[in-house]
């Protein structure tokens, strides 16, 4: 499971989040860690063994997951100190689908086509979930041995697979059914409930509320039964009365985010209808954190396959009903109803589907209405840092998704929804490339950090940076040379055109370059996390905010309507380098050396590689097209040749400038087939 002997493990890791391999997993510290004269500066002790890490990093990453508290375990303090309680870092990204995704939605693979809810995610932040509170000393595992894990990731990920290309049907559903107009409205609809749940309960129902039941379920003599139905009836009610409040205040919400657009009238109409989804968000939250915490992970990973089937369901309905293509003035009053309460019950559906699981492990349903003696006040000062991080975050959000709509006055093939296209296509390729490393690397980081092992802490991010990066700087190349390709074959369908089309792929293009700095920014969150700090990615959270709100700002004021929505993208990624170089200083105070001048040998060869692999991969694609023509087909040859050329180019010739971390990623890859 890490390089340390098995032996030193006290249980199988686990996994509480709905689906996906997760970062946040804390190892125990190795035996030897409070050996005496256990020094981590001894010669060979560092770099040397990173190679072999880095071929067995596959080898964690698909062996997460049996031990439903493991995560939430405390490595134990060196001699004469006490034990530490280590926080759960964040998951390496909050975006499912492109489409804005609430923190209790996170999927460590970073799904990008398979989350249940639409809108679209926060590029603000630098860590994507807020930062948790204190972290309580996990009970003993109900569940272990290899076998359980093994066949928890296997299941997890069939599943996950399953959920990416549903995900991805109900995203080319929304846009063939409903066309480039509406669907900017559908989309900048959907942004209500999901942002006023993230900042009103989301991030610190979140942060606060795994950690209690864990707690609970171990000190207590009924095993947490009591307290984790007063929790939920708590939360429930709390839900309930925001819900209840929010959808009658739905002219208000719809003013802020849609004034002065075309769109507002039809986003106002669907708010009402959506907003009531807000209640089914926190309680499908509650559940899947009550499952996760009992060791049950089948039904949180499937359950939002059942939501995507349902709003694809609903949306084949709208389109054999009316199957002319919509527009703003022909939206009557039952259509905005079908697609509008078609969001919320696919969030009830969910809800539904997680009861079967919550009784097979033996929760109650009973309602608790006696808060007192629940430690409110405690949640309270857990939750602090998280709201701080979510009140931030969402101003970065709404000025994004304001901007996206103001692009639709006007006859322009531009909108929220082009948005979510490019941001989309960017997440899932860091989801595929990024998170993975991420995730076998994050045991490890915060075993040496509770050793006070830095230089090991430091040398894993390096290691973690640029195997990253040996898969996402082709990313971004293949982004920006194929993104007209891509909007094309991906997402012109139905009454989604040939203009909307090209102009998402403008989009996907600016996308690719928030790549590599996204995936940088996240591991130096997760350092932080593995020290244990919390405070640090809140507080850096303000300045990359205030950049991307500026950047976006001068250029809604100065960039031509035709390429804001593509530069909002292109924004994401100069916040994530302000993320980038911010942490870097503070991490390098922290830790001392990060081994930057290896970083930037191995990123300058592979950017080498990845430009000289997009010339030849630029000539095919163009002569292909010259001779084709427009149109899917067209547009898929390019894409299959071109892809080829520039996979054959860039890895030869990384492999020719000696990039060793290509072997390193075969070795992973290797360990990950071997099982």
């Amino acid at each position: 499971m890490s390089e340390h002997d098995e032996r030193t493990m006290s249980s199988p890791q686990g996994r509480v989040y709905r689906s996906g391999d997760d970062p946040r997993i804390q190892h125990p510290v190795p035996a030897d860690a409070t050996r005496p004269g256990h020094d981590a500066t001894r010669p060979g002790h560092d770099a040397t063994r990173l190679g072999d890490d880095a071929t067995r990093l596959g080898d964690d990453a698909s062996r997460l997951g049996d031990d439903p508290a493991a995560r939430y375990a405390a490595p134990a303090g060196l001699p004469g100190e006490p034990d530490r309680q280590v926080p759960v870092p964040p998951s390496p990204t909050a975006a499912g689908d492109g489409l804005y995704r609430s923190s209790f939605a996170v999927e460590q693979e970073v799904a990008a086509m398979s989350a249940p809810q639409g809108a679209v995610p926060d590029p603000t932040a630098t860590a994507t979930m807020p930062p948790t509170g204190e972290v309580p000393p996990t009970p003993e595992p109900e569940a272990g041995g290899d076998r359980g894990v093994m066949r928890n990731s296997a299941m997890m990920a069939g599943l996950n697979l399953v959920s990416r290309i549903l995900g991805y049907g109900r995203t080319v559903a929304i846009g063939a059914a409903l066309g480039l107009n509406v669907g900017n409205a559908y989309t900048q609809a959907v942004y209500s409930p999901q942002m006023l749940y993230e900042l009103l309960m989301g991030g610190t129902l979140t942060s606060v509320v795994v950690p209690l039941l864990v707690r609970a379920r171990k000190s207590d003599p009924d095993r947490g039964e009591a307290f984790t139905e007063r929790f939920v009836t708590l939360a429930a009610t709390l839900l309930l009365v925001m819900a209840a409040i929010v959808t009658i205040g739905a002219p208000v919400v719809s003013w802020v985010l849609a004034r002065g657009t075309p769109i507002h009238d039809t986003v106002t109409s669907l708010s009402y209808f959506m907003l009531p989804a807000i209640f089914f968000m926190g309680l499908s939250a509650m559940f899947q954190a009550v499952l996760n915490t009992r060791g049950s992970f089948a039904a949180p990973t499937w359950a939002p396959i059942l939501n995507n089937i349902v709003i694809i369901g609903f949306f084949v309905m709208f389109a054999l009903i009316w199957p002319d293509k919509p527009t703003l003035d022909s939206m009557t009053m039952p259509k905005i109803a079908l697609i509008g309460s078609g969001f919320t019950i696919a969030m009830c559906v969910q809800v539904l589907a997680l009861t079967p699981a919550l009784r097979k492990v033996g929760y109650g349903f009973r309602l608790r209405f006696s808060f007192r003696g629940m430690g409110l006040r405690e949640i309270g000062r857990l939750a602090g840092w998280a709201l701080c991080y979510v009140a931030i975050s969402q101003v970065g959000m709404l000025v994004v998704v304001k901007i996206a709509g103001l692009t639709t006055r006007g006859h322009n093939d531009t909108g929220t929804i082009v948005y979510d296209y490019g941001f989309l296509l960017m997440m899932t390729i860091n989801g595929i490339a990024a998170v993975s490393v991420m995730t076998a690397l994050m045991p490890r980081m915060s075993a040496a950090a509770a050793d006070r092992r830095f230089g090991d802490v430091s040398n894993y991010l390096s290691l973690g940076t640029r195997l990253s990066s040996v898969l996402l700087i082709p990313g971004t190349v293949a982004l920006a040379v194929f993104g007209s390709q891509l909007g094309v074959v991906l997402f012109q369908y139905g009454h989604f055109d040939a203009g909307a089309a090209h102009s998402a792929g403008l989009a996907i293009a600016m996308a690719g370059f928030g790549l590599v700095p996204f995936a940088v920014s996240q591991l130096q969150i997760f350092t932080f996390y593995a020290m244990p700090d919390t405070r640090t990615p809140a507080l850096v959270n303000v300045p990359v905010v205030l950049v991307k709100i500026a950047f976006d700002v001068a250029v809604w004021f100065l960039a031509p309507i035709d390429y804001v929505v593509p530069l909002l993208l292109l924004g994401n990624a100069v916040s994530f380098v302000v993320a980038a170089i911010v942490s870097y200083a503070l991490l390098r105070r922290r830790i001392g050396a990060l081994g930057l001048r290896q970083v930037a040998s191995t990123l300058l060869r592979l950017v080498l590689a990845g430009a000289v692999a997009a010339v030849p991969a630029w000539l095919v694609a163009r002569a292909l097209g010259g001779v084709l023509g427009d149109g899917r087909v067209a547009s898929l040859a390019e894409l299959v040749a071109g892809g080829a050329v520039l996979a054959l180019v860039y890895f030869g010739l990384a492999y020719a400038l000696r990039v060793r971390e290509i072997s390193q990623l075969v070795g992973m890859v290797r360990s990950k087939v071997g099982r």
